[in-house]
């Protein structure tokens, strides 16, 4: 018998592999879109370290980039949420729970679309 036939024998399985597929596909799509997001904001680190006694213009420009991300839709304001929930500054990329994150939005004057921060409930915040 050929391989395969059980693929036409089985829609339940066609389903099955469907559906991880677009699981795996949508989990992929989330960290590469946080991987995004944080480095565009790379710019913020000197600021986010403390080397810097206030962001830059172009670390600003990268906050406003990112809230207008967030602007978007709910959907990438929640996955922006968990991106920044989440443990950062390796690899270069900024930590962006820290208390100087939490100040960036009002001092780039950011819409705050976004949110930074650990104590955000991403799954029950509305904004």
């Amino acid at each position: 018998m050929a391989r395969g036939w059980w693929l036409f024998r089985c829609p339940a399985a066609v389903a099955v592999v469907v559906l991880a597929l677009s699981v795996f596909r949508a989990a992929a799509d989330e960290e590469m879109f946080c991987i995004y997001a944080l480095s565009e904001l790379i710019s913020c680190n000197d600021y986010l370290e403390g080397k810097a006694p206030k962001p830059s213009a172009e670390c600003c420009a990268a906050v406003k980039s990112v809230d207008e991300l967030a602007a978007v839709s709910p959907a990438n304001r929640h996955d922006l949420c968990v991106c920044f929930r989440e443990p950062g500054g390796g690899d270069g990329l900024p930590d962006m729970k820290s208390p100087e994150a939490q100040q960036l939005l009002t001092l780039c004057h950011a819409s705050e679309k976004i949110k930074f921060g650990p104590k955000f409930d991403c799954e029950h915040l509305i904004f």
